[in-house]
Order: C-alpha cells, then sequence, then structure tokens
C-alpha cells in the first residue's frame, strides 16, 4: 500500500473516482443555483459583507478603499479584509454577465466561486494521498474532504465566499509540499507564493506558515535531501511576494503604518527576517559536518533573528484584538462562537462539536497509533514515518488550538482527510491477529470508519433531506429577505439592531446601520449587544448617541436574561418614548423614536 509505484489498475481506479467525485461537487452546485439568493442572510455575516464589498468594487469604490460606508455612517467601518478574494469573486461575475442578466451572473458566481475552490482541494487531496499512501487511502481522504463539515460541508458550500475557503487551499499547498515527492526548489516557490498570498488574505494562517518553515529548517539541519534549496526557495519567494502582493493592496500612504490584523510592515520585516535566516541556514549551516555544530549554530541564528524582530512585532505579539476595551475582548470571548473554546461548548453545542471535532481527533489518533504500530514493527519505511509525522504534527496543532479557539481547528484542515486515509487503510492493511490485540484493531478501524466517513454522510444526507422542510421557516425567519425587505418601504434612516442584523439589514434594505461583528469598529460590535441587554437608559442612550431612526428586534426572541428592557419590548411591551412601525414583517418588531414625547 505504501510503494510510490501502484498498479495500473489500481490508478484507473482512483482516476474513475475522482471523476465521480468532482461530479458530485459539481451536481451540487448546480442544484444550489436554484436556492434564492437569499440563503446568504441564513449564513455568515462575513459572507454577506464580501458580497456588499464585491458589490462596491463592481459599482467604482476604489480597489484600495475597503471601507463598508452604509455601517456606522458617515465614516463607515474599515475592513481588514483584501481586495484580492474580491476580485476573483468580481471576475466571475463579469465573465457570466457577458451572457446571463446581472441578478443571476452574481448568483452563479456566488456558487461558482466555493465550488472551484472545493474542485482545487478535492485534486490536490487525492493525488497528494495517492502518491503517498496508495489508492484506497486516496479514496477515503477525499471522501473525507467532502463529507467532513468543516471542509467540504461547510467552508467550501455554495454562497460561501468568506476568506476561510481560500486560505485552507493555501495551507493545503504548503503542507502537501512538505510530504509529497518532488523538485526542492520547484515545491519551495509553490509553498512560498501560497504564504505570501494568506498573508495578504488574512492573518490567520501565520502558525501554519511559520510551522512550515521550521520543519523545512529542521530538515536542513538534519540535512535531508535537497532541504536546503527548499527552504530558500520557500523564503524568498514569501518574502518577495509578500511585498509585491502588500504594494498591491494597500495606498501608498499607508505603506510605513503598522497593523496587526493584516498584512503590514512588521509582517514584511518577519518575512524578509525568516529569508535572510534561512539562506543562512541553507548555505552556511546545512555543510557543516557535525550535527552538533549545525544545531548550535542554528539556535544562534534563530535566537538572534528573533531578538531583531522583538521591536517590531512587539505590538502585535498579543494578537490583532490587544488594543480593544477589555469589555469587548470579554463579549467576543463569551458570546462569538468562534472565539469560544472547545471546552467551553461542551455544555452548549455538543452537536456541533461531534461533527467538526470528533472526525479530526480521531483521525489523528488512529493515524498516529498506526505509525506507531507499523514503526514499532519496521514495517514503516523514512519515507512514510516522515509525512505521518508531519501531517500529525499539523493537525496537533489544530486540535490543541481549538481548546483556545475552534476556528483554529481550520489549521488541521488540510492534513485530517490524508492521516484519515492513512489511518484506516493502515489498520486495515496490518496482519489480522486473533486475540486482544486483533480486537482492539479491528475496534479502532470501526470507530475510526465511523467518526471520520459514516456519521459525517449520515449528517449530510439527514440535513439534506431537511431541506426542503426548512425552507417555509427559513422565510419567516428574523433576517430572512422576506422579513427584511418589509421594511424597505420606510424612510431611510439608521437602524439600531442586534450584532447579526446589520449584515443582512444592508443587503436587503436601503438603510445605515451601526452594528456589526468587526473589530476595527468597537463601538459596532458593542451597540450590537450591550443595549439590548441592559436597562431602559442604557438602550435610549445609544438610540440617542447613534441617531438611530429605527429600533429593529425579533419577535419573542429572549434578550439578555429576559430583564432587559429590549427583551420586554420584543414580547410586545411599549414605552411612551418609542412608537410601532406599522406594515412590517409579523416576526419583526420595528419601533421609532416618539418624537412628542419627552
Amino acid at each position: 500500500m505504501f510503494h510510490s509505484n501502484e498498479a495500473t489498475q489500481s490508478t484507473v481506479i482512483f482516476r474513475v473516482f475522482l471523476v465521480v467525485a468532482l461530479g458530485v461537487v459539481v451536481l451540487r452546485a448546480m442544484y444550489s443555483t436554484v436556492e434564492p439568493l437569499a440563503w446568504v442572510a441564513s449564513a455568515d455575516n462575513d459572507d454577506i459583507m464580501r458580497l456588499l464589498s464585491v458589490r462596491g468594487w463592481l459599482d467604482g469604490q476604489s480597489w484600495f478603499d475597503m471601507r463598508q460606508y452604509r455601517m456606522v455612517p458617515p465614516e463607515g467601518l474599515d475592513l481588514h479584509w483584501s481586495r484580492y478574494v474580491d476580485a476573483a469573486i468580481a471576475g466571475l461575475v463579469t465573465l457570466f454577465a457577458a451572457f446571463l442578466p446581472m441578478p443571476q451572473a452574481e448568483n452563479l458566481a456566488l456558487v461558482a466561486w466555493p465550488t472551484l475552490l472545493l474542485v482545487a482541494l478535492v485534486i490536490l487531496t487525492g493525488e497528494t494521498a495517492r502518491r503517498l499512501f496508495g489508492t484506497s487511502a486516496a479514496i477515503l481522504a477525499v471522501m473525507s474532504v467532502m463529507l467532513w463539515p468543516l471542509a467540504g460541508l461547510a467552508n467550501f458550500a455554495p454562497y460561501r465566499i468568506d476568506h476561510h475557503n481560500v486560505q485552507i487551499v493555501l495551507i493545503a499547498i504548503m503542507v502537501f509540499s512538505l510530504v509529497v515527492p518532488g523538485r526542492p526548489m520547484f515545491l519551495g516557490i509553490a509553498a512560498g507564493l501560497a504564504g505570501a498570498l494568506s498573508l495578504a488574505v488574512g492573518l490567520e494562517m501565520l502558525l501554519v506558515i511559520g510551522l512550515v518553515g521550521i520543519v523545512l529548517a529542521l530538515r536542513t539541519v538534519f540535512q535531508a535531501p535537497g532541504s536546503p534549496d527548499q527552504l530558500t526557495a520557500f523564503s524568498i519567494a514569501m518574502f518577495l511576494g509578500s511585498i509585491v502582493l502588500f504594494i498591491g493592496q494597500t495606498p501608498t500612504d499607508l505603506w510605513q503604518v503598522s497593523r496587526c490584523d493584516q498584512l503590514s510592515p512588521p509582517y514584511i520585516f518577519l518575512c524578509g527576517m525568516a529569508a535572510l535566516i534561512s539562506v543562512a541556514l541553507a548555505r552556511v549551516v546545512a555543510p557543516m559536518p557535525s550535527f552538533g555544530s549545525r544545531a548550535i549554530v542554528f539556535l544562534a541564528v534563530s535566537a538572534a533573528g528573533g531578538a531583531a524582530l522583538l521591536p517590531v512585532l512587539g505590538p502585535c505579539l498579543s494578537g490583532p484584538y490587544a488594543s480593544l476595551p477589555p469589555e469587548l475582548n470579554a463579549l467576543i470571548q463569551e458570546h462569538i462562537n468562534e472565539g469560544q473554546g472547545i471546552l467551553r461548548k461542551l455544555d452548549t453545542d455538543t452537536e456541533s462539536l461531534m461533527r467538526l471535532f470528533a472526525p479530526a481527533f480521531v483521525a489523528t489518533l488512529i493515524a498516529g497509533t498506526a505509525l506507531a504500530i507499523r514503526v514499532w514493527r519496521g514495517q514503516a519505511g523514512a519515507n512514510e514515518t516522515q509525512s505521518v509525522g508531519i501531517l500529525l504534527v499539523f493537525a496537533a496543532l489544530g486540535i490543541v488550538g481549538s481548546f483556545s479557539q475552534i476556528r483554529m481547528l481550520l489549521l488541521a484542515v488540510p492534513a485530517v482527510p490524508l492521516l484519515t486515509g492513512y489511518g484506516l487503510c493502515a489498520m486495515l492493511g496490518t496482519e489480522v491477529r486473533k486475540g486482544p490485540r486483533g480486537a482492539m484493531r479491528s475496534l479502532a478501524v470501526v470507530v475510526g470508519m465511523a467518526a471520520t466517513i459514516f456519521l459525517p454522510l449520515l449528517d449530510f444526507v439527514v440535513r439534506q433531506a431537511g431541506a426542503s422542510n426548512a425552507t417555509g421557516e427559513q422565510t419567516v425567519a428574523c433576517r430572512s429577505e422576506e422579513a427584511l425587505r418589509s421594511i424597505s418601504h420606510l424612510p431611510k434612516g439608521i437602524v439600531l439592531a442586534p450584532l447579526n442584523f446589520g449584515a443582512p439589514l444592508l443587503l436587503f434594505t436601503p438603510h445605515d446601520v451601526v452594528t456589526g461583528p468587526y473589530h476595527r469598529s468597537p463601538d459596532a460590535f458593542l451597540d450590537g449587544f450591550v443595549p439590548f441587554v441592559g436597562s431602559e437608559a442604557v438602550l435610549r442612550e445609544a438610540i440617542e448617541r447613534t441617531d438611530a431612526r429605527y429600533l429593529l428586534l425579533c419577535r419573542d426572541r429572549t434578550y439578555g436574561n429576559e430583564s432587559s428592557f429590549a427583551h420586554g419590548l420584543a414580547k410586545g411591551e411599549q414605552a411612551d418614548w418609542l412608537v410601532a412601525v406599522e406594515g412590517v414583517h409579523p416576526v419583526l418588531v420595528v419601533l421609532k423614536p416618539n418624537a412628542e414625547a419627552p
């Protein structure tokens, strides 16, 4: 199973399976085109904001201007996103608009973009698994990509146009470059350019990029064949690529401004220092005959580079949220799902935890156990041990990181499907013995198949079967197109609404909003939560301060601990200084200040 030269028949079988798998991906996308664009409103706020950003650029907003001016007017909300993702989506919209009306062209582009990214990830994963572990492992790896909710079923679903799927594909390129055989210079350049683009898109994968560099540096110190060339190519390509991409998306007046939440001078300096250290390792340290001398010089050079970086990176070492007010940091940790750790979600969202975390944990555990057994028996070669070991490190990075923030599980997405295929096939391929050991091995395979393949498949089937039943409920949901468009006829004004209503209000109404879950505007973040869980005085102060013309609530929803003033309004209680707006969807409560009230 682990030989590099597979029989032609096995290769043909895999190719056929891969074509079928890609056909399923495309068919799902084609089916999704019949869904209304309003589906986006039930998804993530970032998908909506990305769509609005694409529309703004197509309508003439500057390439360098990433503000959403209808959120927190008149200055607008400055987004720390990359225009490069907007350009790719806008390119598809423009292409389809050549032969379709603009609404249909836009809708098709929102389906095509994540589908193309999923196609790329499926091919990358399948071919990498086949070359490393054989046909059976590759088939299981592809199934894992398509069925694991954190991968194909969620981040690559139609209309998911936020940048997380882009980042997953980019880190897959970087991680796979460490384990697949090939020309070191080519692999290094490909990984370096992917790392540079990842930094330009967002800094979420900075840990992965750093770990890729560390792996290449250690392999250089241990004199692994080709590692010096791959390390040099990776670091230089990432440094030069980050400079070009930084210039391409940053206005000249901000070239010297340090920002901790996006590619800016501190991170350019980091890439430059990493390139300098890498060249020194590859050209000076690697040729040294003694491992001890190589290790000592490596540690010394790394320490010197770290000391040089500290003054530049110091302000950003605490992360992008370090400058936020303490109450906002507490709010993010308390109420933003992706900012919470796994242990915190055990009591509140066990179902999602099992769907997202369990496949990664089980696949990593089984693959690690399988590798240990094969090494102990002398069945694992050096290439297998090194490749699986590297994949285990990256999977462990995401799993351990998820205990701090569950979003860090994304770091493990490229490695987990490969480990799924390897671990299950290795357990099945080992000699079957009777007795307790054989029973335990069989149990491990059954549990692994259940957690990584069959349970995600069952979850997918159940959710697809229930999709049609949920359609009627979605049309009356507070964030639905039908509900929010019911206030479009009102005179344009600023709407004060709970945190997750800001983005869909911008999408479906002409009104402006003052709330949104984006850290560059602490006020927008706090105003989307604090006024709705506080007293009457707190809510009234927020309306007056933001000059809000309308207050929007979801009828009969719970706000705060049910003692808040907004909770009473949502239940139908009245206040003499607020007047109910008639003619809106019954699922909404829309109020406006009473001009006659004192």
